[in-house]
């Protein structure tokens, strides 16, 4: 669900090869006070199937960074 206003995006994910059920994101975009910048907030909420919350916590930390960063390098273009 998209949120304009908010600046914000809502998903979530039906079927996919990660080991959680019930997976709800969230990516939020606020402006950084006094910079032409914003702050980009990627977090989820899930079931773990198979492996611990904190593994899968953990896989998802990875995913969001990786994403992150390629989002960062490609806005420095």
């Amino acid at each position: 669900m998209y949120n304009n206003g908010a600046r914000s995006d809502s998903y979530s994910t039906l079927q996919a090869p990660l080991p959680a059920t019930d997976y709800l994101s969230t990516l939020r975009v606020a402006p950084l006070a006094g910079s032409a910048g914003a702050r980009v907030t990627w977090s989820g909420r899930f079931t773990p199937v198979g492996l611990s919350e904190q593994e899968v916590t953990g896989l998802f930390h990875g995913i969001y960074v990786a994403a992150l960063q390629a989002l960062r390098q490609s806005l420095a273009k």
